[in-house]
């Protein structure tokens, strides 16, 4: 369905109606022009900072990011820049 999106979709808003899951395994670049969010928002991969966020998540924001040199407080403040959420920002790092 993401493919679909960033193909297909490219130079619309997009809007969710629920909750979206953006997983590590997802490669490619996003180009996605997002609305809003009404529900949570779960971003996990290596590439979090070339990923573009929703201008509102209605709910909670979770991030999984995977790079050593960033840190909370970056990451927390990059979201804040791009997203205004209603809910909770809930962040974790994964180093590996």
């Amino acid at each position: 369905e993401f493919y679909i999106l960033n193909e297909e979709f490219e130079n619309y808003i997009i809007n969710v109606e629920g909750s979206v899951t953006i997983n590590f395994d997802i490669t490619l670049y996003n180009k996605i022009n997002w609305g809003y969010v009404n529900g949570n928002f779960l971003i996990a991969h290596k590439k979090f900072l070339s990923f573009s966020l929703p201008k509102l998540v209605r709910g909670n924001f979770y991030c999984n990011y995977y790079y050593t040199k960033l840190t909370y407080t970056t990451v927390e403040e990059y979201i804040k820049k791009w997203c205004t959420v209603n809910g909770s920002i809930l962040i974790l790092n994964f180093k590996f």
